[in-house]
Parts: C-alpha cells; structure tokens; sequence
C-alpha cells in the first residue's frame, strides 16, 4: 500500500510541473493582457521598455511608464506611432549620452 501512495503522488507532482510548464492559448505570460494602446504623448512618459518575443509570451511587448503617476502602460509595437516614439526616445538618449561625453572629456582637460 504505501508503495502504491507513493507512486501516485510521484505521479501527480510530475503532472502538476508538466501543466504549470506549459503556457496558456493565446500569448502565455505576457505582461500585456491585451494589444496595447496605438498612442501615447511623448511630453507624459518617462521612460519605455520593450520585451522582445520569448517562450513565455509569443508577441513583442512594449510598456510605457508615465511621468506623473508611474503608471505602467502597454503599447501596441505594431503600431507607427509607438515605433516613432521608439526611434525618437532612442535619438534622444544617444543625444544625452554625447554630450555626457563631451562635458567629462572637456572637464578632463581642465582639470587634468
């Protein structure tokens, strides 16, 4: 008897991992429940991150987070504007990391 409890309870902890492994119809664990919004004004986010597709979620995610209240907010990737967005955040950062640059570099000089 207890050979046989100890077979089905092998048995329904393997099963229980086998079924949390397994992803759910329909994207899996994204973070996005949904596509996301098609718009956000640049002037209102902070900050924007982007997941690329993986095992878990089978669709790129793009999330944004506001300035003013940290919302948390899904964009739609196939969307222009956010892919617009995207690219200017992208110029923008590239920008301030220049002229990081060039203001430690010019303060070497100075003081070196």
């Amino acid at each position: 008897m207890d050979r046989r409890a100890t077979v089905l309870l092998c048995a329904a902890l393997l099963g229980a991992a086998v079924v949390r492994g397994l992803t759910t119809k329909g994207g899996g664990r994204c973070l996005c429940p949904g596509p996301g919004s098609n718009s956000v004004a640049r002037k209102l986010v902070k900050t924007i991150d982007s997941y690329p597709k993986s095992p878990g979620c089978d669709k790129v995610e793009v999330i944004a987070t506001m300035k003013k209240t940290g919302e948390l907010r899904c964009l739609n990737w196939s969307s222009k504007k956010v892919q617009e967005l995207m690219r200017m955040l992208v110029k923008e950062k590239k920008k301030r990391a220049l002229r990081n640059a060039h203001k430690k570099s010019k303060a070497q000089v100075l003081h070196g």
